[in-house]
């Protein structure tokens, strides 16, 4: 049993003692939003899944939005590179288009409606766009919005608008989704 107690200190002072200097530094690479996707999401288990259906609980709802970014080819390990937009994002906006001619919601901005959700604690915290500021690099191309005050049940379709800092936009549509 000592035997096995000097071993484990002699482990412990061996990783101790071949730690690193300093931490490596993170190199910035120039990225260009090109596009963006959209996917459903049901938050109703206890981990968001994708939605096969696309017929979510509006109170259960959450919205993907992926960035696709155009970046030159990282020569090492992808870990140390930050991509860092040549054009920062300076809106996202989420707009509903309802296939109801009675809704009210149709065409109209819902931004105001979602909120992020941090998939993991280094994700987002906030939305630095809705506190007014630029969203100048792309740590994680996904950024995930949960729908805090659910819409009516219906069809609906999503667009997404992104506004760059140099006035020009990138958007897409999502598929029909049906809220229940």
């Amino acid at each position: 049993m000592f035997r096995y107690k000097l071993l484990f200190l002699l482990f412990i002072l061996f990783t101790a003692t071949r730690c690193h200097d300093g931490d490596p530094e993170m190199t910035v690479v120039p990225a260009r939003l090109t596009g963006v996707e959209l996917t459903h999401m049901d938050n109703t288990g206890e981990v968001p899944v994708l939605s096969q259906e696309h017929r979510i609980k509006a109170e259960a709802y959450m919205l993907c939005i992926r960035l696709i970014i155009d970046t030159e080819l990282y020569e090492s390990d992808p870990f140390f590179y930050i991509p860092t937009f040549t054009d920062a994002i300076s809106n996202i906006e989420i707009y509903a288009l309802s296939e109801s001619e009675t809704d009210q919601t149709s065409e109209t901005l819902v931004s105001d409606r979602f909120k992020d959700y941090p998939l993991a604690l280094e994700d987002q915290l906030y939305d630095a766009t809705s506190a007014g500021e630029l969203l100048t690099q792309c740590k994680h191309t996904s950024i995930y919005k949960v729908l805090l005050h659910p819409l009516a049940t219906g069809r609906y379709t999503f667009r997404v608008v992104c506004t760059l800092a140099s006035g020009k936009t990138v958007e897409a549509n999502s598929t029909p989704v049906e809220f229940y």
